[in-house]
């Protein structure tokens, strides 16, 4: 990264935060209560925040690409979150869908404006 510490060094600083956090949660709360099912899902999202976290490390140190262009792009995950939530959990019965597609045309004009802008 610009600042000096690499991808890997990035995910490690922040995992293991994470990781504490997750251990002090466990011990003061309820305690260590999981189906695998939810292990499956834990570990799934993370792999793929990790996989976001290094290509967006990625964009940053090695194709230079500012910070101020990447981070409104980062907002789409919204979509889908949205998207997945609403077909996988059946929560597509709950949505206002004025509001969802309003805020998914406000997210998608805003990723457009930043993603046309030149470096």
């Amino acid at each position: 990264m610009r600042e000096g510490s690499s991808t890997a060094n990035y995910l490690v600083s922040v995992g293991v935060p994470v990781l504490a956090v997750g251990v002090v949660g466990s011990v003061i709360g309820a305690g260590w209560v999981s189906q695998p099912s939810g292990i499956f899902f834990s570990a799934s999202m993370g792999l793929v925040w990790a996989s976001a976290i290094s290509s967006m490390v990625y964009a940053i140190s090695t194709l230079n690409i500012p910070f101020s262009i990447l981070a409104p792009l980062t907002y789409t995950n919204a979509l889908v979150s949205i998207a997945l939530s609403a077909t996988i959990f059946g929560e597509w019965q709950s949505l206002n869908l004025l509001k969802v597609i309003s805020g998914a045309v406000l997210i998608v004009s805003g990723a457009s404006v930043v993603g046309t802008t030149k470096l």
